[in-house]
């Protein structure tokens, strides 16, 4: 199963409206100020969470077993009920 928020596949253009944001992961910085920074990284987080869920994929169809993505949208109960066969509300 793999739980993921919106924000990890895009930042929301709103943010340029802040003061100066920064992003971190312990290692690198990026300063989000400008609109092709932000479009630099929203394609950045694009790509990481699409070769995660690929490779995840990739790890369970050796196991025969499936990937169930749910996100932290609001939505996830109903989406984790379809994906087990059950009924949405």
């Amino acid at each position: 199963m793999v739980i993921s928020d919106p924000l990890e596949a895009a930042l929301p253009a709103d943010i340029l409206d802040s003061a100066s944001l920064v992003f971190g992961d312990g290692k690198y910085q990026l300063s989000v100020t400008e609109k092709t920074k932000l479009d630099k990284a929203n394609q950045g987080l694009k790509a990481h969470a699409h070769h995660r869920l690929e490779k995840l994929g990739q790890l369970m169809a050796m196991k025969r077993l499936p990937v169930i993505e749910l996100s932290t949208d609001g939505q996830h109960i109903d989406a984790f009920k379809r994906a087990v066969g059950g009924f949405a509300s």
